[in-house]
């Protein structure tokens, strides 16, 4: 899986977003945390192609923290 840095990567009309590219048919979960010890799944989707992926709360909190990982 391969997190985009570029373009595709940063704020957009106040919402924190980046896009997402890996193997077609493989599952991603993109989870969020205020303190890098618990993890809340925000997002889960399949991948046929690149995904975009935008945090509508990513405003809301201070410090927001996100990974991506493959189940």
């Amino acid at each position: 899986m391969i997190l985009t840095s570029g373009p595709g990567f940063g704020f957009s009309g106040g919402q924190f977003g980046f896009t997402l590219t890996g193997p077609a048919g493989r599952s991603v979960v993109v989870e969020a945390s205020a303190d890098l010890v618990s993890w809340l799944p925000l997002w889960t989707n399949t991948f046929a192609g690149s995904l975009n992926f935008s945090d509508s709360q990513s405003g809301v909190h201070p410090n927001r923290f996100y990974r991506a990982r493959t189940p």
